[in-house]
């Protein structure tokens, strides 16, 4: 199994937050050589498609995940299973409709839609990270009580700052948490970090000056080896424990078209809507063109399971 998964991927579905085009991030992945990717775009699932699409062609297994704020405090969420996804769908459009009635996504609000999901919470980008007390034990003990499946993600920390990744790796051995190399990615390559700035300026409507110097300079994908040498073996090898968890294919079919009738075939009421048509019209269908045509043009809407579709709007 891998021993590093890039995760925490925004792309530029996650507004202003990323410099990262879904296309270039598999040309990039596919030179690093890296067989799962796993995406968490900033409270949305609109890349999911495009996402899912692009992993089957570059034969990349895609893993799916969204990132929430909760309670002030940002986790991330990825689809364990079916249910799972289900559940997501739940908590986003939750979230939504409580940005626009003006509050702020709390842990109770989404407590009974967690089934299915895993949670790994990043710990640059929570407060209660920074310094290592009982804070940190109260907040990831509530995160406990709401998830079955729990990590704390390892962000990459400067040389300067080691001493406190050794607390967290400290506090997460001390508490039995497993702990995942997590690194926040926003863009692609090195020589790109002024991509960051350029967007953060959009949405603060000011401008920049040609020479300024970027300001975000490890977020970027990197090879396999630099996470490798950087990250502790204990926490590379929990990739293998979350793959473990994950059963789901975005492809599967989800819900069903209404039946148009109870009591009667369908595909018997579609053919004789069908010869009614053609009658109506004056289309004589012993024409072996119009029989041809109209036999191609029904086994299509067979196959792709429409034909109730077409009973129901065949008055609009």
């Amino acid at each position: 199994m891998p021993n590093f998964i890039p995760l925490h991927i925004h792309t530029g579905y996650s507004f202003l937050e990323s410099g990262i085009l879904l296309e270039r991030l598999f040309d990039v992945a596919q030179k690093y050589n890296y067989s799962y990717l796993g995406i968490t775009d900033f409270d949305v699932m609109y890349g999911f498609p495009e996402f899912n699409a692009l992993a089957k062609k570059n034969n990349i297994k895609p893993i799916f995940g969204v990132d929430l704020k909760v309670d002030e405090n940002r986790i991330s969420l990825f689809v364990k299973n079916e249910t799972g996804y289900k559940n997501l769908t739940k908590i986003i459009a939750f979230k939504n409709k409580a940005k626009l009635d003006g509050f702020s996504l709390k842990l109770n609000d989404i407590k009974d839609s967690c089934d299915g999901l895993i949670c790994v919470v990043p710990t640059e980008e929570n407060e209660f990270f920074k310094t290592i007390n009982d804070e940190t034990r109260t907040k990831m003990f509530e995160f406990c009580k709401v998830f079955e499946n729990i990590f704390i993600g390892i962000s990459e920390y400067s040389v300067e700052e080691i001493s406190h990744l050794k607390l967290i790796m400290d506090f997460a051995k001390e508490y039995s948490y497993s702990t995942l190399p997590f690194p926040n990615i926003l863009y692609l390559n090195k020589d790109e970090a002024i991509v960051l700035d350029i967007l953060d300026a959009i949405k603060r409507n000011t401008t920049i000056e040609e020479d300024i110097k970027p300001t975000h300079l490890k977020e970027y994908l990197k090879n396999f080896h630099e996470y490798t040498d950087y990250y502790p073996v204990e926490s590379q090898l929990i990739f293998d424990d979350f793959l473990k968890l994950i059963d789901f294919d975005f492809d599967t079919k989800r819900g069903e078209l209404i039946n148009f009738s109870e009591n009667e075939d369908s595909k018997d009421i579609f053919i004789e809507k069908i010869k009614e048509g053609a009658k109506l019209r004056g289309i004589d269908l012993n024409v072996p063109a119009y029989k041809n045509r109209l036999n191609h043009e029904y086994k299509v809407i067979k196959n792709l399971g429409y034909i109730n579709y077409f009973l129901v709007v065949q008055d609009y």
